[in-house]
């Protein structure tokens, strides 16, 4: 089943190297963040410090002044410059400028609309809709619920769809727009709602029976959807699961298989918007269609526990007409422009069109890992022999250093790899063929964003007793500050 909720937890990334995160290898897409729209290339990224008993969020590189006292337990964002976080039950709004009181108790569920302007959310039996623009917050209140366990709102906020449970236990679907409340559909989960309310997508509980509604006509695509439903920016498409295999649906079809036998994610759709509830989740992708790209599937290579994860790789056209381009990859890339596959099969590197597997190219043999610059010219492998190699097309690989077991890529170019590693290790820079420079001591992991890199020091306990990390920042990847010294290990479990 795929994931039916979105919830980062930016501090679990280094509570990994304990586990052997420093030998894994990432999914390395490179799309666009911020959808078709291109609205965005911001991260927004948070720690709890548990010497001041506070989480503190980072805009880029940017340490916001504003915190939220207490653990966040759950975090939203469609594009990453905007965010909506609950701790302790109150809501958030957070954005380069600072963070928005917007609840003060009680908060169940929260969705943020495509252009980052409305929140709408719900507490135990009321709706609420926050509008950043002009500050105004709508309180919407149901006669005779026992809860609102869906919502949706249209990429722009105009409408805003939500379930009700009645008290004999029926579900119905009902839209705000306007100033009043109108409803929609009996028997209705509702997961995706466009500007005008006229097109809906819900699921019927009981059957679990996905259906589109347009113009208030309605129609069954499919029964038996599991956990996620995509959608595209139109809803004109609908991607989803019924017992672990993908279909799709296209103008209102009925269900059709996309790959035969596999669970399959797009690599299209980085900008999205979380709707829904816990029984089922509409993710709204910034893009004009799901197709046209990239598919995956993961499983594990093998039963060893510490296994890799390994991809089945495919191009799903605009027609949605299949084709394989690799299989049990441990690793992929795809360049920016969308063009250019690369993937790591047994231990060899190779690229091709997206479109033709036929033009699949070889350009390193013994690779464990590597990391692809976005527009594919370079690549920065890391070997079965644990040295690090700068590999470029129709060039023989050039070694660059030894005993190397981790790195990533800046979007800027810059290579950060991580040497002599046991619980941490040495931190160095190279960009190219250059000569590398030691950039921080004492490093257990690091990961970079859009336009921030953060490096993580190995767990020490503090005064409390507390298991702890220092975070430091860097807009480039090459001068790193101390920003947050104590973060809590487990800040943001949940």
């Amino acid at each position: 089943m795929k994931k039916t909720w979105v919830k980062i937890l930016v501090i679990s990334a280094a509570a990994l190297v304990l586990l052997g995160i420093a030998a894994a290898v990432i999914i390395d897409v490179n799309a666009v963040r911020g959808g078709e729209t291109g609205r965005s290339e911001h991260s927004l990224t948070y720690f709890y410090s548990d010497e001041e008993g506070v989480t503190r969020f980072f805009y880029d590189d940017k340490l916001l002044a504003d915190k939220i006292n207490g653990v966040v337990d759950s975090f939203l964002s469609c594009d990453g410059s905007v965010g909506i976080a609950r701790a302790g039950a109150c809501l958030y709004r957070i954005d380069g400028e600072g963070i928005t009181d917007v609840y003060p108790a009680g908060v169940l569920r929260a969705a943020l609309s495509l252009d980052n302007n409305t929140i709408a959310f719900t507490t135990a039996t009321q709706l609420h809709i926050y509008d950043h623009g002009t500050g105004e917050l709508t309180d919407v209140k149901p006669e005779g619920v026992t809860g609102v366990p869906s919502i949706a709102v249209s990429e722009d906020g105009r409408a805003v769809g939500y379930t009700v449970k009645t008290a004999d236990g029926a579900y119905e679907a009902y839209v705000y727009m306007d100033g009043e409340s109108k409803k929609l559909a009996d028997n209705a989960y509702i997961l995706a709602i466009s500007p005008d309310a006229k097109r809906v997508w819900y699921m019927e509980p009981d059957t679990s029976t996905l259906v589109s509604m347009v113009g208030g006509s309605k129609k069954a695509v499919a029964e038996g959807v599991s956990g996620l439903v995509e959608f595209n920016r139109k809803l004109t498409e609908a991607v989803f699961d019924i017992a672990g295999v993908t279909y799709c649906s296209v103008d209102r079809s009925r269900a059709k298989v996309l790959v035969e036998g596999a669970s399959v994610f797009s690599t299209k759709a980085e900008c999205t918007s979380s709707q829904g509830g816990d029984a089922a989740t509409g993710s709204v992708g910034d893009v004009s269609s799901m197709f046209g790209c990239v598919f995956y599937s993961s499983f594990s290579s093998s039963s060893d526990e510490s296994a890799r994860t390994a991809y089945n790789i495919y191009y799903i056209d605009r027609f949605r007409h299949v084709k394989k381009l690799a299989l049990g990859a441990y690793s992929f890339g795809v360049t920016e422009d969308g063009k250019t596959l690369s993937c790591l099969v047994d231990d060899g590197l190779y690229t091709m069109s997206v479109k033709d597997p036929g033009t699949a190219v070889k350009l390193a043999d013994s690779v464990y890992s590597y990391n692809m610059m976005r527009d594919g010219s370079a690549f920065f492998c890391v070997g079965r022999d644990i040295s690090l190699y700068l590999v470029e097309p129709g060039v023989s690989p050039i070694p660059l250093d030894q005993n190397v077991t981790f790195s990533v890529l800046t979007r800027g170019g810059r290579c950060l790899y991580l040497s002599d590693y046991e619980t941490t290790g040495t931190l160095h820079s190279v960009i190219a063929h250059r000569p590398s420079s030691v950039v921080l001591d004492d490093v257990a992991y690091v990961e970079t964003m859009q336009k921030a890199v953060f490096a993580y020091s190995g767990f020490y306990e503090d005064a409390l007793g507390n298991t702890v990390f220092d975070v430091y920042v860097s807009s480039d990847g090459e001068s790193f500050a101390l920003a947050i010294k104590g973060a809590l290990k487990n800040g943001s479990d949940n």
